[in-house]
């Protein structure tokens, strides 16, 4: 949802133009000294202090539409742009005579990437009779976001350019918009004078580097680098069934306990790497370790690079096509090499939420096949001959347990901004299959997710989701069940002659606490009850974890 080298521009164009209108303080029925400090911090432009002070007084005073736009445009200023939006649509709703309510919501809208909300926006403003130069600036940025007129783009941004902007900022970005607007129009003589002024009028500039590298043919043809971001997350965990030991299974001699404290690390380095048009490459690289106080021959690594491509259908709709190649070691030992391929569709709904509609196709090899179970006489109940074990003499266990295979699926899901919340709510439905070289992991099955996210105070923030998978196999299983009699006695065991039948329940909970605008501490909580009528796939665990995540965003 962002527009060619918006990376560059997103934050100077923030900070350089938005301007909080002037707050008048105005009598209400409850706490006016509360109301009166509150208004001063936020014209003060002390939106941390203000914004919860301001939400609490607009909550006991819904109908207040100067107080709710006030709330909007603290959100705007501290970057909520999808909050800040929905505020300031209910305060124009409420009173659309509000002071400079339209240009609010056009910045807002043009941040979230709903370029038509920020036309619209646009469009009101100056019925309403504002004549401020802004107007035309984001009306030629979401038009060349949209990609429909880029000489009209073009023009509206010249139009501002010059005219006093330069003290509001706002020539660099007019400038800057024009010259790439023209140059994707195909007029490179207008291209190049636009761009040549970026260069002499601001020296030294990130403004000037990109037009330069513009000039010199890095983006002849509107492509640039944009946005790159970066994750670590590093915390320790206690996790109470770390074996993933099944119901009634027994222990291996060498391991005492199934429950173990783990540390963990995650990482994840990401960049849109080009933007051409509607069209958008980014790549990335990610790991995931962990490392088991005890249980080493559990730990696990798990490397991994992927890139995706993006392509702008409109400002509502997005459709992106994403890759990830993972190798994974588990105890040190060569464990899987996985390969995913998703389409997704995703569409913004403005102020009702964000829907995904997405498929997904894998593709596994896993490393340490299980071994061959020994046959025995051919009669259940037999003793078994020179061993203490023995299965059925018709079953090659090793073929049947064989892993490697591919899988996917289809599945939808939504995400909804609630206001209250102070966040949102999602959920969604996914069909899945997993067709394996043996017959002990085929499946077809179907689930729902759904969850939540709120940030309840300033710097807090508390998500949770929970989810359930209904998951029938193709075939009965080839393990025995531990307590089989015949298999305690070292007789021939009989399987079970039902197809193994998994339901799965996941639960998880997470609160965290900004420390900086790149540290944050969390404490994570997370269940997950895979109830089989196999014996040695029935188990659950409980993860207790506490986090420290770095994060950078350029």
């Amino acid at each position: 949802m962002r527009i060619d080298e918006r990376a560059v521009a997103r934050r100077t164009v923030a900070m350089a133009i938005v301007v909080a209108a002037a707050l008048a303080p105005q009598a209400w029925a409850g706490d006016v000294v509360e109301r009166a400090r509150a208004e001063r911090l936020a014209a003060a432009g002390r939106c941390d202090e203000a914004l919860q002070a301001l939400t609490t007084i607009a909550t006991a005073e819904p109908g207040d539409a100067r107080l709710i736009q006030q709330v909007g445009e603290c959100q705007l200023r501290k970057e909520k742009y999808e909050d800040a939006v929905i505020s300031l649509r209910r305060a124009r709703m409420l009173d659309p005579t509000l002071h400079d309510a339209d240009m609010s919501l056009a910045i807002a809208s043009f941040h979230t990437g709903d370029f038509e909300g920020t036309l619209e926006a646009v469009t009101s403003a100056r019925g309403a009779g504002s004549q401020r130069p802004e107007l035309a600036l984001y009306e030629g940025l979401a038009l060349y976001g949209l990609g429909r007129d880029d000489s009209a783009a073009a023009r509206s941004l010249e139009s501002v350019a010059g005219v006093g902007g330069a003290a509001r900022g706002i020539d660099p970005v007019a400038n800057y918009y024009a010259g790439m607007a023209w140059q994707r129009a195909g007029d490179r003589d207008r291209a190049r004078a636009a761009l040549q002024e970026v260069i002499d009028e601001n020296p030294g500039t990130s403004w000037a580097q990109a037009a330069q590298r513009a000039l010199d043919g890095g983006s002849a043809s509107g492509t640039q680098a944009k946005r790159m971001w970066a994750r670590v997350t590093s915390g320790i965990e206690w996790d109470s069934n770390a074996v993933f030991r099944g119901e009634g299974v027994t222990l291996p001699d060498d391991i005492s306990n199934e429950d173990d404290f783990l540390g963990v690390l995650a990482a994840e380095l990401a960049g849109e790497v080009v933007q051409s048009g509607p069209w958008t490459v980014g790549v990335r690289a990610d790991y995931l370790g962990t490392v088991h106080f005890d249980l080493t021959d559990f730990d696990l690594q798990y490397p991994g690079v992927g890139a995706w491509v993006d392509y702008r259908l409109s400002a509502a709709n997005l459709l992106r096509l994403d890759y990830a190649f993972h190798y994974g070691w588990l105890g040190y030992d060569a464990y899987v090499t996985s390969n995913y391929l998703s389409p997704q569709w995703f569409h913004q709904f403005e102020a009702y939420g964000l829907f995904r509609a997405y498929g997904l196709l894998t593709y596994d090899v896993f490393h340490d096949d299980s071994g061959d179970e020994i046959a025995g006489p051919g009669v259940v109940g037999a003793p078994c001959v020179g061993t203490t074990r023995c299965g059925p003499p018709n079953i090659n266990e090793a073929e049947a347990r064989d892993r490697d295979g591919y899988g996917g699926g289809v599945g939808f899901d939504h995400t909804l901004p609630v206001e209250w919340l102070r966040g949102s709510v999602w959920g969604g439905l996914f069909w899945e299959f997993y067709q394996s070289d043996g017959s002990e992991y085929q499946f077809n099955g179907y689930g729902l997710r759904t969850g939540f996210r709120s940030e309840f105070a300033p710097k807090w923030a508390l998500a949770g989701w929970a989810g359930f998978i209904h998951r029938p196999f193709h075939h009965a299983s080839t393990y025995p069940d531990p307590n089989n009699p015949q298999l305690l006695a070292g007789q021939e065991y009989a399987l079970s002659s039902d197809n193994r039948l998994d339901e799965v329940i996941d639960v998880e909970l997470e609160l965290a606490r900004e420390i900086t605008d790149s540290l944050s501490v969390s404490l994570r909580y997370a269940y997950t009850w895979n109830n089989s009528n196999v014996a040695v796939f029935d188990y659950d665990r409980s993860v207790v974890g506490a986090y420290l995540t770095w994060a950078w965003d350029r």
